[in-house]
């Protein structure tokens, strides 16, 4: 008989090949090879090439690394400097003060919600055929570059402002419910400029038709828009806002609430110290 495994020649009454070990009794289905059979040379077959698991493995665990580093960057970037930090507001005013920064447009970006920068935007561009609103924009401007001078003659040219928050409180859900009522009713003040509204025959009589159209469904969007705002989060923060320069310094203490709306954090402007709400409508 012959070892089915190797074809080693074996007596007829062997259980096991002394050659490769293969079992080749009748159990295990011996051959018996026909007279004359001649064995053939037997060669091991070379192992199947492996590829390299391990350094696919590494390759794809340090691109995985990778991305969790990036993500928790990203993640960081976003606490310090994008919407998810409450500062954020403050650090922009403080920012465009300090660069003695004129342009109105950066400041209600900093302060107020999304939504309203947009509207203020839109409105300014298309206000701009009235007589006398550039003129306006342009006094205002000036005023604020006045203001700046005034600040360099009593603290020195390179003054700086600064803040430091003395005490911070979480907002209640019930707070954050009169922050966004408070909002809601400011769609009572665009009925003025509404159709009927009290100014609409003046905004009327300066602008064209098709500008007119776009001024009323501006009016229109924004009131839906602080009819479907959110309000999320705030704070009450307690802040020491202080002006060091060369000939003097001063500080004073304020209280301002940081509200996140739809997403953004902004500077409540209908409450605290920093309420302009009434001041620009009255």
């Amino acid at each position: 008989m012959f070892c089915p495994n190797c074809g080693t020649e074996l007596p007829d009454d062997s259980v096991f090949c002394g050659t490769c070990g293969q079992r080749v009794d009748e159990e295990a289905g011996g051959v018996q090879q026909p007279s004359g059979y001649v064995n053939q040379p037997v060669y091991e077959a070379e192992p199947a090439p492996v590829q390299n698991n391990k350094k696919n493995v590494k390759l794809i665990g340090g691109l995985a690394a990778g991305a969790l580093a990036l993500i928790v960057i990203v993640v960081i970037a976003m606490k310090v400097f994008g919407g998810g930090s409450y500062t954020k507001p403050l650090n922009q005013v403080c920012k465009l003060l300090n660069n003695r920064d004129t342009k109105i447009e950066k400041y209600v970006d900093a302060v107020c919600p999304k939504f309203m920068v947009n509207a203020y935007n839109n409105g300014v561009s298309l206000m701009s055929d009235i007589d006398g609103f550039d003129e306006a924009m342009d006094e205002a401007k000036d005023e604020l570059s006045d203001g700046f001078d005034d600040l360099k003659e009593m603290y020195g040219k390179d003054f700086k402002v600064k803040y430091e928050i003395l005490d911070k409180d979480k907002m209640s859900k019930s707070d954050l419910k009169k922050v966004k009522s408070s909002y809601k009713n400011l769609r009572s003040y665009l009925e003025w400029v509404q159709e009927d509204g009290r100014f609409y025959g003046d905004i009327e009589d300066e602008l064209d038709s098709s500008t007119l159209k776009k001024f009323n469904k501006l009016v229109n969007q924004l009131s839906d828009d602080l009819k479907d705002i959110e309000v999320t989060d705030g704070y009450t923060l307690e802040v020491n806002i202080s002006i060091e320069g060369k000939e003097d310094d001063d500080d004073q203490d304020i209280t301002v609430n940081v509200i996140k709306v739809n997403g953004k954090w902004c500077i409540d402007i209908t409450s605290g110290d920093f309420n302009i709400v009434s001041s620009l409508l009255w």
